[in-house]
């Protein structure tokens, strides 16, 4: 008799953790502008948010979530899962394919991300990973060709405004162009442009002011020699220059 009453015991303990921790089946779709409803009996509703890639204002059977929230497809796998504080999410939040690879995962603070963000292709490779500072700011993007080769690598200083370092790659690994600022503090915007063939020979060399072309734009062919050469004036084409030798 003990034995009956502690297995039943534990049968009841399980469904309960259990029904604690899926409160929902179905996701609020990342399309969503509008309060969407979803799980069971529509026990589980919120806003998405851009900011931080996930629900905002979540209820659980209408009251503000707080503590674990995780979300499942239909066929079981999950979804989404979180660790919410009056409806906010506080932590680390992680998403997932209906394949059961995830998604991406990353860290909340103050209602902004924070720390490492990473997304990850339907296989499991990482596509995208970000570095936020404390104001939500990205300070360093990489992201990577589906061979998990790098395809950009970019360095920003206090916000995408004012881009320190942008690296692109070909498949092969190879750089495909570079884009890098000295000063962002001097008030005007100048940006040198560095352009590869896929062999490694420089293809274009020049540089931006204000995101305009400014000055000379050498053009090269994949032998390293110049073709040539316009000059411009704050984006206005003032000179061409054709090499023919």
């Amino acid at each position: 008799m003990k034995k009956i009453l502690f297995t039943f015991t534990l049968v009841v303990l399980t469904i309960s953790i259990y029904s604690q921790n899926r409160i929902g089946y179905y996701f609020i779709d990342r399309n969503y502008t509008d309060t969407a409803y979803i799980g069971v009996n529509d026990s589980l509703y919120g806003n998405w948010s851009t900011t931080i890639d996930g629900p905002i204002n979540l209820y659980c059977n209408g009251k503000k979530c707080n503590g674990l929230v995780e979300e499942f497809y239909i066929n079981g796998n999950p979804k989404q899962s979180g660790v919410y504080d009056n409806g906010s999410i506080v932590g680390r939040i992680q998403t997932y394919y209906e394949n059961g690879e995830r998604q991406h995962l990353g860290q909340v603070k103050n209602g902004r991300r924070f720390n490492q963000w990473t997304w990850y292709f339907p296989n499991g490779q990482t596509e995208v990973i970000h570095q936020y500072d404390s104001f939500g700011r990205i300070e360093i993007e990489l992201s990577f060709h589906e061979n998990g080769k790098i395809m950009e690598y970019q360095i920003n200083k206090n916000d995408s405004a004012c881009l320190k370092l942008k690296n692109t790659y070909y498949e092969s690994g190879q750089i495909s162009s570079r884009y890098f600022q000295p000063n962002c503090d001097n008030g005007n915007e100048i940006r040198h442009l560095r352009q590869y063939y896929n062999n490694g020979t420089l293809k274009i060399k020049g540089q931006y002011l204000n995101r305009n072309k400014n000055g000379n734009f050498d053009y090269y062919n994949n032998k390293g020699k110049i073709i040539k050469t316009e000059k411009y004036d704050n984006g206005k084409l003032v000179k061409t220059v054709i090499n023919n030798g």
